[in-house]
Parts: C-alpha cells; sequence; structure tokens
C-alpha cells in the first residue's frame, strides 16, 4: 500500500517500506500482486503500478495529451520501412484521442525539445530500448527515465515501457513506480503492453 502523504518518515518504516515508497511483487496486468506470467523462458508482462498511475490514464479528458517518446531503433522483419513504435501509437490512438509521437537517440538522449513537449502533456509514456543488444544482454539507459520524471515534476504521470525481457533491465527500474516490461518491441508484444496500461485485463 503506497504511504499517506501525512504520514512520518518513521510510519513507513515501521512498514518495511524504504524511503516512503513500497514495491509489490510484479504483476502480469491480470491484476497487481500476482506472479508474472511466463511465456516459454521469458517473461510476457510484468507490471509495476505503486500509486495507481494507470487508472489516470483511462480517466483522461478528450483534450489532455499523451506524450509517447521512443528510442530509434534499427527496422525490425514486421516493420522493415517504418518506425517499430507506431504500432504502440496506433493502439493507443484507438483508446484515447490526444496522442502525441516523438523519438530520441539513445545516445543524446532526453533533450530540449522533448523537454518542451513534456511540460505540455498530461501522461508521459517513456519507451526505453536497446537498439544494439542483439546477442547479449541488452542495456537500456536509466538516465533517459530519471530526465523525463525530473521535467515532467508532481503534477504529471510517467510511465515507462521496457521493451525487453531481461531481469537486469526490470531490476534497474526498481525505483520507479509504474513501470511495465514487455517481452520485446514486437507488434504482439506492444499491443498487449497498451492493453495493460489500459487495465484491458
Amino acid at each position: 500500500m503506497a504511504p499517506g502523504r501525512n504520514e512520518s518518515p518513521d510510519a513507513h518504516e515501521e512498514r518495511g517500506e524504504a524511503n516512503g515508497v513500497s514495491h509489490p511483487q510484479e504483476s502480469n496486468g491480470l491484476g497487481l500482486n500476482s506472479p508474472p506470467m511466463q511465456n516459454g523462458a521469458g517473461t510476457s508482462l510484468r507490471v509495476r503500478d505503486i500509486f495507481d498511475s494507470l487508472a489516470v490514464i483511462g480517466d483522461l479528458d478528450r483534450t489532455d495529451a499523451v506524450l509517447v517518446l521512443s528510442p530509434i531503433v534499427p527496422p525490425v522483419s514486421w516493420a522493415p520501412n517504418s518506425d517499430p513504435f507506431e504500432c504502440f501509437c496506433r493502439a493507443l490512438e484507438n483508446r484515447h484521442s490526444h496522442i502525441r509521437h516523438t523519438t530520441y537517440d539513445n545516445n543524446s538522449g532526453i533533450m530540449d525539445t522533448h523537454r518542451q513537449l513534456i511540460r505540455l502533456s498530461r501522461v508521459i509514456i517513456l519507451i526505453l530500448a536497446d537498439s544494439e543488444a542483439a546477442g547479449r544482454t541488452p542495456q537500456i539507459n536509466v538516465l533517459h527515465a530519471h530526465m523525463t520524471v525530473a521535467t515532467a515534476g508532481d503534477d504529471k504521470r510517467v510511465i515507462i515501457v521496457v521493451a525487453d525481457s531481461s531481469e537486469e533491465s526490470w531490476q534497474r527500474l526498481v525505483d520507479f513506480p509504474t513501470v511495465l516490461q514487455a517481452t520485446d518491441y514486437s507488434q504482439a508484444s506492444l499491443e498487449r503492453t497498451v492493453s495493460a496500461i489500459f487495465r484491458e485485463f
């Protein structure tokens, strides 16, 4: 359970909550605190939503902007001539009318133009993926997440989607309250992630 805003740090410690933040067991989208689903050897989807931020996105006004920040990655076989994250945005647009999508470079990260868009948005969905991970453990850049959260401030919701199933990536994001971990950035995986964001299963 998330701590009350008026509780003292001592109360948090008594409940075993570090720095006033509890970390519930991962969820597979079938209900928080349920074990992650397995798909072969890997986890198909994990969800952590400590402060119930996913409830906000389903209750937005039509004019509230949702910003998607996705990394530039090499073309994939099922979308050789387009951004593989476009299907993610189309799935979002089927559920909310005001979606903005812009890309960022993994090397240069979140720049001034991105920060301006973050300030104009109600919800920010940051996608993290390692574009050079073939044959090795993905190395996501958590600095992008810190920069996005710092820019957003307290009045906006930041949802982080990590598009790889490695345990290392999940653990590196343990300090962020709302994280979804997809298996990869295939169309099926990304569309399932959108369903989880809107709490459809």
